[in-house]
């Protein structure tokens, strides 16, 4: 590229570039801003210059919530032929090589057999074509080998956080190789036809692999669009040593820009600030410095993508149509978030005044040491006439009121709870997704807030399964249009066969690649037990439903398959199962397409099941004859033995009745000889009340007459 452009030229151009990425942030300037002050407050950074640092930090608590509920588990790739080939049919012989057609014997002649004709000659079925089917296999083992070890987990963890914190995230394909370089002796005949032998440089790959790297949201600009298949270009910061810089980068490139009379003068920085520019008007690469806008390296499409940007759209979840500026989630709810910080303050102040405090009135070392005194222990107090002087210890002691302050206090706490349920209103964080519940709440309450609750994390998933799904398009494309057949064959461990190459290289026309569904966020263990246990039992009843009808009309196979995997396909089921339900609807398919039986083959077997039937039916009615007789005489002994039964019974009841009337005679004589031995209790307990209350009535009158003697006795002594 250096003999194309001269050094001006090369300047101009980078100067454009810089232009061009400091308007992106200009754009962006507002955003930028606020994803630092949201950044400083999730991080509690004492050194920022975005506010002070929360006392309560809801949003760190908010992301730590939302980030695992989007992403916890490693994605599975699920590819497969966008139209799958059909099932090749057996060709019918020609003309040609049809048998003669046989002359049937007449009949009655003797010795000889009638003969039936031959049936026609079958032509074997050519072999499926399965080479989409394999490619499809060999992308999904090839992309399994690229996300081992959780090379994608920690980057696609790292983009979800930059999403739901300051408001974009994202992941960017990468190829690595090993690259060997060697020296060739070529030998050749010269014009005079002496033998001549130059040396050639040249270059050995193997080992390509994809990196993922997840790009911070500040290190990235992006070309001004109203949607992201139409942005021009995108941007990635990146920081190089100076030192590096041309060990790095085109050497020639970068003296070709340099100029004589340029100034030295000053330190020159240890480190440099280097674009990264994918222009996709132009496909090609562009590495930049930003201090002086020097091109570093210029290179045209190094992977081939289809939409040439090495990243899928990246995660934004406040989006607004018709514009690509991100807005961070925290700003959403930032007035309640600083309002419950201050209502925080506001306690921790109020908690550390709250103390219990007091003066003492009177003897200070007295009730200092009643003070200090442990568990059941007594201090001898020496001034207890000075105590017992102040009313006692009661009121020596005037204790400081703090009844205002916990009032103030309990109210503060009622309101900060008030702020966070509003939070999670706005968020969409219900409790129950916290993990925290009532217990005052009915199941139907809480089963309602984790039904609403997770609508919007529903949402929030979605948005990081198709980042994920994006990347794994740009992944298969990667390896499709980079990887050697000798890298496949032994990350895959398969056989790549010409055909595949050809459908490799043709762009996956014929190839829907996803992944698996829910394969990013493992639900609850028992939840999914339970829709599996609801699937299987389902399934039993359904099947067992049709199977009357399909052995019936054996062409219903194929509709009553394809309802069934209307059915199916509600349950999350993994690509193995819904391979196998599209197998059963191949094999209904073949059922119902079976060829017509022969009509006279249909009659034959039709009238020998009606001698059967025939026959069948005078066996049963035989049977049932005997059935019948065998029945009539276990009823005829069945109602003798009820017979002699109930006499036994009759009499037993006679003689029960019998003795139950003895029984209540005695009961009632009982009764009786009870009721007079009570009567005569009764009687004596009256006379007795009666004796007694003769006796009191009897005292209380000689006490009477002896007060009234008393009192004779002493109005006389005082006359005296």
């Amino acid at each position: 590229m250096a003999e194309e452009y001269n050094g001006a030229d090369l300047r101009d151009l980078g100067a454009k570039w810089m232009d061009r990425i400091r308007a992106a942030e200009k754009r962006e300037e507002h955003w930028l801003k606020d994803a630092e002050a949201a950044e400083a407050a999730y991080t509690s950074d004492r050194n920022s210059n975005y506010g002070s640092v929360p006392e309560f930090n809801i949003l760190h608590s908010n992301v730590e919530t939302i980030v695992p509920s989007v992403y916890n588990s490693t994605p599975v790739p699920d590819i497969r032929e966008k139209w799958p080939a059909p099932q090749p049919v057996a060709p019918q012989p020609p003309p040609g090589m049809m048998p003669p057609p046989q002359q049937q014997m007449p009949q009655g002649m003797p010795g000889m057999a009638p003969q039936m004709p031959r049936p026609p000659m079958a032509m074997p079925a050519p072999p499926p074509d399965t080479t989409n089917k394999d490619v499809a296999e060999l992308l999904e083992r090839a992309i399994t080998v690229q996300i081992d070890d959780n090379a994608l987990d920690t980057e696609m963890e790292a983009a979800a956080q930059d999403g739901f914190l300051a408001g974009r995230g994202l992941v960017r394909v990468k190829l690595d190789a090993d690259v060997e370089t060697f020296t060739e002796i070529r030998q050749s005949i010269g014009p005079d036809g002496m033998l001549v032998e130059e040396e050639f440089d040249g270059q050995t790959v193997s080992n390509e692999r994809v990196r993922y790297e997840a790009v911070p949201w500040r290190d990235y600009r992006e070309g001004p669009a109203k949607r992201f298949d139409a942005v021009p270009w995108v941007a990635f910061r990146h920081i190089v040593a100076d030192d590096e810089i041309k060990g790095r980068f085109d050497v020639a490139m970068i003296d070709a820009q340099s100029l004589d009379d340029e100034p030295q003068d000053g330190e020159q920085p240890a480190e440099r600030t280097v674009w990264e520019i994918w222009c996709k008007t132009k496909r090609e690469v562009l590495f930049v410095r930003e201090s002086d806008g020097v091109i570093l390296q210029r290179s045209d499409d190094p992977l081939g993508l289809k939409g040439f940007f090495p990243i899928p759209e990246p995660i934004q979840p406040i989006k607004v149509t018709g514009k690509r500026v991100p807005f961070s989630p925290y700003e959403v709810y930032r007035k309640q978030a600083e309002e419950l910080d201050s209502v925080t303050k506001r306690i921790k102040a109020i908690t550390s005044g709250l103390k219990v405090r007091g003066g003492v009135a009177g003897d200070m070392e007295n009730i200092k040491a009643v003070a200090e005194a442990g568990d059941n222990e007594l201090v001898a107090i020496e001034n207890v006439e000075g105590l017992a002087v102040t009313g006692g210890l009661d009121k020596a002691i005037i204790w400081w009121p703090v009844d205002k302050a916990i009032q103030v206090l309990r109210e503060l706490y009622i309101a900060r709870d008030q702020i966070k349920q509003l939070i999670y209103e706005i968020t969409g964080i219900s409790d129950i997704i916290r993990g925290a519940s009532n217990a005052n709440e009915t199941a139907t309450a809480q089963q309602i807030k984790t039904q609403w609750g997770s609508v919007r994390i529903k949402k929030m998933q979605r948005l990081v399964e198709r980042h994920v799904r994006d990347l794994f398009v740009l992944t298969s494309e990667v390896i499709a249009n980079n990887f050697t057949i000798q890298t496949l064959k032994e990350v895959t461990g398969m056989d790549v066969t010409a055909e595949m190459v050809a459908v490799l290289e043709g762009g996956l026309k014929q190839h829907r690649i996803d992944i698996e569904s829910d394969s990013t966020v493992r639900a609850d263990l028992s939840r999914a037990r339970g829709e599996m246990e609801g699937f299987l039992r389902g399934t039993a009843e359904f099947f067992g439903a049709m199977a009357p009808v399909v052995q019936q009309a054996p062409q219903m196979a194929e509709p009553i398959t394809g309802l069934y995997s209307t059915f199916a396909r509600q349950f999350n089921l993994g690509k193995q199962a819904e391979d196998a339900i599209d197998q059963m609807g191949k094999i209904a398919k073949g059922a119902g397409a079976g060829g017509r039986p022969d009509p006279r083959a249909a009659e034959a077997k039709a009238e020998a099941q009606a001698k059967q039937a025939e026959m069948q039916m005078k066996g049963e009615e035989t049977k049932a004859r005997m059935q019948l007789e065998g029945q009539k005489a276990q009823a005829d002994m069945q109602s003798r033995q009820a017979e002699m039964q109930m006499k036994a019974q009759e009499v037993q009841s006679r003689a029960q009745l019998e003795m139950a009337k003895q029984e209540l005679a005695q009961a009632e004589a009982q009764a009786n000889a009870q009721e007079a031995m009570a009567r005569i209790e009764l009687d004596r307990q009256r006379l007795e009340f009666e004796r007694e209350k003769a006796i009191a009535e009897i005292a209380l009158k000689a006490r009477e007459v002896a007060i009234k003697e008393a009192g004779a006795r002493v109005s006389a002594e005082q006359q005296e």
